[in-house]
């Protein structure tokens, strides 16, 4: 197979990589089928414009949030196009829409760009869901998604108007697990038993489930909690200018410093507020963490705990916390850890904590092994103070292993 510069993956088939100038003619083939416009819009739209199909591809490379790929022949020729978009991270799911030109369809192109798709959602991005919408009528389409795996799930009734009539839109839905099993060759039958059995719940795997969903042994009290972000005494909130001051003052204590920022801090102004923390008042900047007051049942800000270093594609995130000194040895560390957790692991989906202590600092070394963090190794002689070199011990954390 001839494949460009700009190749993305390829099959037996075809190959997906992304627009270009030579694309310009089939995707004005493309805009100028009214069939197709219908489909990707919704309903009739204006006759195609000469100079359209430069602006989609222009409008397509500003775009961040989708991808667009031209779907190519053996020649490199563009066959059709195919999206990834409305992708939710948090959620993990996409929308995926496809069309190929007319005098391409039935040859399996349309199928080898979806699991070429596929693939890359489910074992790249480690997306757990993607989904299709049609408009009522396009029996082609119907056919090729049921025929590819995806279930109809919903209908949602009088969605468009078009011709004179209001017509449903259908939404075609594939999990991971299920393309992963139709990838597999298990048969229908199989995978129709299945579904039956587990519809059946058994009363001892209803305590087991309910510790899998709230990720803890006592997910029951835990998970009934009627504020999310309390837990028994400690409340995770967001970061006020007041509480910049009680950070701050955190930060010049020499045990703190060397525990969590390896050095120790020249003398600075107490009450002064450092540019960092101000911008993450009120959960502002947006640069890969989050930073939460912790606050006490008497409403007093006892320290901050961070998400950070939040890889969205791999499911990896870090933390630190801080606890001010007259605070320490009373649980708030690690009930406001328990929270931090629980957010990454079941609202945000994460798959992975990990976090780094020195080896010296034997109270956070405790503190993790007590919340289930499995130690992974050791770096020698990675930090220097007080005239020695201390190690760094790495340590993580499961979403499957949270709260066993």
């Amino acid at each position: 197979m001839q494949i460009s510069d700009a190749y993305f993956w390829e099959n037996d088939k075809i190959c997906l990589r992304t627009l270009q100038e030579k694309d310009l003619p089939a995707l004005e083939e493309l805009l100028g089928n009214m069939e197709d416009r219908v489909e990707e819009e919704r309903g009739i739209s204006l006759p195609y414009c000469e100079g359209d199909s430069e602006i989609l591809l222009e409008w397509v490379k500003e775009q961040t949030g989708q991808i667009w790929l031209a779907v190519a022949d053996e020649m490199d020729r563009m066959t059709g196009y195919i999206v990834l978009r409305n992708i939710d991270e948090r959620n993990g799911n996409a929308e995926v829409y496809l069309t190929v030109l007319p005098q391409f369809r039935r040859k399996g192109h349309a199928s080898a760009a979806l699991a070429i798709l596929c693939d890359y959602a489910f074992s790249e991005r480690r997306l757990h869901k993607l989904y299709a919408m049609l408009t009522q009528g396009n029996k082609a389409a119907e056919g090729f998604l049921s025929d590819f795996g995806m279930n109809r799930e919903c209908v949602k009734k009088d969605m468009i108007f078009i011709y004179g009539e209001y017509r449903d839109v259908y939404y075609y839905g594939l999990t991971e697990g299920e393309y992963k099993e139709k990838k597999a060759g298990r048969n229908e039958s199989a995978g129709e038993q299945k579904k039956e059995a587990d519809k059946t719940v058994k009363p001892w795997q209803q305590e087991r489930d309910c510790r899998q969903r709230a990720g803890t042994k006592d997910c029951k009290e835990k998970a009934a909690r009627p504020d999310f972000w309390q837990y028994e005494d400690v409340r995770l909130r967001a970061l006020t200018v007041a509480d910049c001051v009680c950070l701050n003052r955190i930060r010049y204590e020499s045990a703190a410093c060397r525990m969590f920022h390896d050095d120790v801090m020249l003398p600075g102004r107490e009450f002064c507020i450092p540019g960092f923390d101000e911008e993450h008042v009120d959960f502002g900047n947006e640069d890969g963490r989050t930073v939460f007051a912790v606050e006490n049942d008497q409403a007093k800000c006892v320290g901050a705990i961070q998400l950070l270093e939040a890889d969205r594609k791999n499911g990896t995130f870090f933390f630190s916390i801080y606890v001010d000194k007259a605070f320490r040895q009373k649980g708030y560390g690690a009930k406001a850890l328990y929270l931090l957790l629980d957010y990454g692991f079941r609202q945000q989906r994460f798959h992975k904590c990990n976090t780094i202590v020195n080896e010296d600092n034997v109270a956070s070394l405790r503190l993790m092994e007590s919340m289930g963090f499995a130690y992974e190794g050791t770096q020698r002689d990675m930090v220097y103070y007080n005239g020695n070199y201390v190690n760094k011990i790495h340590l993580g954390m499961t979403q499957e292993s949270f709260g066993k």
